[in-house]
């Protein structure tokens, strides 16, 4: 059992096609884009309001730690930057999660698709009746 919590080797062919085909659909998939961009655009609101925290921080703090401490937070508003807007050059983090999402569905499709093909291609074979390979004879 993986992660999951789904013994997917115990499930039929049919169950798993009709979980793929029936499952949640592109509207869940889209609402699920478009909830990456309202957590990217927060993100980007906390990284700006962060660093006007910091400025005023160094304008009114002074002691003989405080450039220690400011460096540091500069650093980690640095990170939160780079996990919202992105560093200049480099695309922000949530592209990269979005990218995926997007190879993963067109990965599945092909795989869905190929499947299909397959079980089209055996005449009379059901589900249960995978598609056998001949046995190699020895030379």
């Amino acid at each position: 059992m993986g992660f999951t919590n789904v013994a997917w080797e115990s499930r039929s062919t049919e169950q798993l096609a009709r979980d793929l085909t029936d499952g949640p659909g592109p509207k869940s998939v889209g609402e699920a884009g478009a909830a990456w961009v309202r957590v990217a655009n927060e993100f980007a609101s906390i990284s700006e309001e962060y660093g006007k925290v910091v400025e005023k921080i160094k304008a009114s703090f002074a002691s003989d730690t405080a450039d220690a401490m400011v460096g540091k937070l500069e650093e980690f508003g640095g990170w939160i930057q780079a996990l919202t807007v992105g560093v200049p050059g480099w695309d922000p983090t949530w592209m990269f999660y979005r990218n995926t999402l997007v190879s993963d569905l067109i990965f599945t499709a092909l795989f869905y698709i190929c499947h299909t093909v397959t079980m089209r291609g055996t005449p009379g074979a059901t589900s249960a009746e995978q598609v056998r390979l001949a046995p190699v004879s020895a030379r």
